[in-house]
């Protein structure tokens, strides 16, 4: 089960924001409870909720790419290569298919 930043916080007996901050290394929160959360946070495996953080940032750091098919051996080597740096700068693809319908491009 996905750990949460609200689990967090409860079982440090911090605020969500405090913990939040923690996790992003703000100087506004001291050393000791910056590391704590921070160690919490790595026993847990904490992740962070990229919908959540899409809606808050109002950024989805999700590229989308349409291709007209997906037989030809040119699109997977471009859509591999794509994917590839795309997920080195913390982004995801999503590929899409026109069939070659211009009206789907």
């Amino acid at each position: 089960r996905k750990v949460t930043l609200k689990q967090i916080a409860k079982e440090l007996d911090v605020s969500v924001s405090t913990v939040s901050k923690a996790l992003r290394n703000s100087k506004e929160i001291s050393l000791d409870t910056r590391s704590k959360v921070q160690a919490f946070a790595k026993l847990y495996n904490y992740r962070p909720n990229n919908i959540a953080l899409s809606l808050k940032n109002k950024r989805t750091k999700t590229i989308g790419v349409i291709i007209p098919e997906i037989v030809h051996h040119f699109f997977s080597k471009v859509i591999s290569g794509i994917e590839k740096e795309a997920n080195n700068r913390g982004y995801n693809v999503i590929i899409g298919l026109s069939n070659e319908s211009f009206d789907k491009e």
